[in-house]
């Protein structure tokens, strides 16, 4: 059965590590019995600078200098489980693991991604408690390997993720602001913001930016490509090409061969 499907994880995981891991369960959560306080989760590591107090060889040194040591970045268990709700570069990722480990189909549904996540994170969880430094992206990464587990993460695999991208009426002013000033030398109106704020949305959501990843043996990242999607500013280059071609036309008129034409004629523009 594969990792995330039911509750076992952390005696799969202790069986695997030769270790006694006990469940959040045993450890205390948010309105159940227990230690009363939130297990933790190491997500990963930082490099931070500290104090150092070294041997005294002078009177008038210090004996105090700094180095950069490597410290464990951990968070609450609540915040580590809503990752994938809260940032959406993490919950990409994550579903990037699990896929390539094999966890979670291609096709996966947001109930899969949460309960494979949710299973990841609490197994992670029972294991720093007993002592052992593993973050969930570690658990994710064995249990694919374990029998059971997922066990095709270890292939080769591709992954393809869709995301629509969609430009904020904030943005789309200062888009088509800029182009409207170049091109015909005036300010955008509100009626002209919203004709090009709807075609814009309504273009990025029929051409999503698709992202492939190509996974080797393990599971390691070989290559990764994003195609589609829709670029603003050429966007809104093309609606004042389409929408404003005779206002265009007659701008550089005005402003390049007017002044020429005056010039020939030795008439001071």
């Amino acid at each position: 059965m594969p990792f995330g499907a039911d509750n076992n994880d952390a005696a799969t995981l202790g069986a695997i590590l030769g270790m006694s891991i006990p469940s959040t369960a045993q450890l205390g959560m948010p309105g159940m019995p227990g230690m009363g306080g939130e297990p933790s989760v190491l997500m990963g590591y930082e490099k931070v600078r500290q104090q150092l107090r070294q041997p005294r060889l002078e009177a008038n040194v210090s004996g105090i200098t700094t180095a950069m040591v490597r410290q464990q970045q951990t968070v609450g268990l609540s915040a580590a489980l809503n990752l994938i709700y809260t940032d959406p570069q993490e919950r990409k990722r994550i579903a990037e693991r699990l896929v390539a480990a094999g966890i979670i189909p291609q096709d996966w549904t947001d109930q899969q991604l949460a309960s494979a996540w949710a299973n990841a994170v609490r197994t992670a969880a029972d294991v720093y408690a007993a002592g052992k430094s593993m973050t969930p992206f570690d658990i994710v990464a064995l249990m694919g390997q374990a029998p059971g587990g997922g066990g095709e993460g270890t292939g080769p695999r591709t992954v393809v993720n869709k995301q629509i991208n969609i430009t904020t009426p904030q943005e789309a002013r200062a888009i088509l602001r800029q182009v409207l000033a170049a091109a015909v030398g005036r300010d955008v109106s509100e009626s002209e913001l919203d004709d090009f704020q709807a075609q814009l949305n309504q273009a990025q959501r029929a051409n999503p930016s698709v992202t492939t990843t190509h996974y080797g043996a393990g599971g390691a990242q070989v290559s990764s490509t994003t195609t589609g999607g829709v670029n603003p500013q050429v966007f809104a280059q093309d609606f004042a090409d389409r929408e404003f071609g005779t206002e265009e036309g007659d701008y550089q008129v005005a402003t390049e061969f007017m002044p020429e034409l005056f010039e020939s004629l030795g008439t001071p523009v």
